[in-house]
């Protein structure tokens, strides 16, 4: 029995290790099964529903993430987005970026932002010079 024991003990150590490592590292399929690659943008877990993958940040604001521009929308924020680990948002026609949603924030430029939310930014831009 103690030998029963003992190898209980030691395979439950065993699964323990796996889940607690096995599961550290996100890896991405491409079109090739063989090839793969380790996701090293922020971003939602490949199992992320196509209608948004919300997660819960620890400055108590809930992240939802927009596939269309790579960043995390900030549920009840105006203009406000999230990329690891930075804030982004838009104040009085200005760029501000924070590590915190309470600040403090600081000036940035169109540059530093993201690029999905640039590609965004860009977008608005042309589509305002021809009256959309």
């Amino acid at each position: 029995m103690d030998r029963t024991l003992r190898l209980l003990l030691i395979v439950f150590l065993f699964a323990i290790c796996i889940a607690a490592f096995g599961c550290s590292r996100t890896v991405v399929y491409k079109d090739n099964p063989e090839e793969t690659v380790e996701a090293d943008k922020p971003g939602p877990p490949p199992h992320a529903p196509a209608h948004g993958y919300r997660h819960k940040h620890p400055d108590g604001v809930v992240l939802v993430y927009e596939t269309s521009i790579g960043v995390y929308v900030v549920s009840g924020y105006s203009h406000v987005y999230y990329h690891g680990p930075y804030f982004y948002r838009l104040h009085k026609n200005r760029w501000q970026t924070s590590r915190h949603i309470a600040g403090p924030w600081h000036k940035s430029n169109v540059k530093k932002l993201p690029q999905g939310l640039r590609e965004e930014v860009a977008e608005k831009k042309k589509g305002k010079g021809h009256n959309k």
